[in-house]
């Protein structure tokens, strides 16, 4: 029984570092895009999406560094959006905020769309977002 408390004392502190992680990247970042800003709309340019999907993700006014849930409840931070060499849909490139549960870190094959770190990046058509969200602490996860 020590044992096990032991590993999943080890393990809720290992999540808990990752977290402080992310959530220190994803405020660089917010620093970041604050300091480019300028004038200029940075919403989404959704007009190559079908028009019932597009439509949808308008309501959302998504941009880069939002924050969104895709399919399964789980939230992420979107990097990407935009074409790749693989399939002609649009994309999205999303890295998910806690656990390692993505297949990438921002690289597809050669090509690296957005950077995060390893297992932590996934890449979605516009039917996975779900919704836009709010990360104002560490998650709850």
């Amino acid at each position: 029984e020590k044992i096990t408390d032991k590993k999943k004392l080890k393990s809720t502190k290992k999540t808990q570092e990752m977290d402080k992680v992310t959530a220190e990247r994803y405020q660089r970042m917010l620093q970041e895009l604050e300091e480019d800003d300028d004038e200029e709309d940075d919403e989404l340019d959704l007009s190559a999406l079908p028009k019932k999907e597009r439509l949808r993700l308008e309501r959302l006014h998504l941009e880069i560094g939002d924050v969104v849930e895709v399919d399964k409840g789980r939230k992420g931070i979107l990097h990407y959006y935009g074409e790749v060499h693989w399939t002609d849909d649009m994309i999205f490139g999303v890295e998910f905020l806690d656990k390692a549960v993505g297949k990438n870190n921002g690289t597809y094959g050669d090509v690296t769309y957005f950077k995060c770190p390893q297992k932590r990046g996934m890449f979605f058509t516009s039917d996975k977002i779900r919704k836009k969200s709010v990360f104002n602490s560490l998650s709850q996860w």
